[in-house]
């Protein structure tokens, strides 16, 4: 009777640790998608602000691109856009 009754209360401690462990492991998945997030929002952050530098008028970052050259005082701007996509309006940089 009594090694039954300590073998309830092992199984019930072994069943705690499982437990506490997937919890723990929870967590730290939970903290490592978190330290991901903020480094994503941190990079696209500086990436908008060097976009708003760099181009002002535009309202949000995304997979277009630019370029300029001034060459005999003439502006040369060309638009692309980084994604394929037939959609025509995508190579396009929305401007406010």
């Amino acid at each position: 009777m009594y090694q039954a009754k300590n073998r309830k209360q092992w199984q019930l401690a072994l069943q705690r640790a499982e437990k506490l462990v997937h919890m723990q492991n929870k967590c730290a998945r939970l903290e490592e998608t978190t330290k991901a997030k903020e480094r994503i929002e941190s990079e696209l952050r500086i990436a908008r602000e060097i976009q708003k530098r760099m181009l002002p008028p535009a309202r949000e970052v995304g997979g277009d691109l630019y370029a300029y050259a001034l060459l005999d005082n003439l502006l040369y701007f060309c638009v692309g856009d980084a994604e394929p996509s037939d959609d025509l309006t995508k190579m396009c940089i929305k401007m406010k």
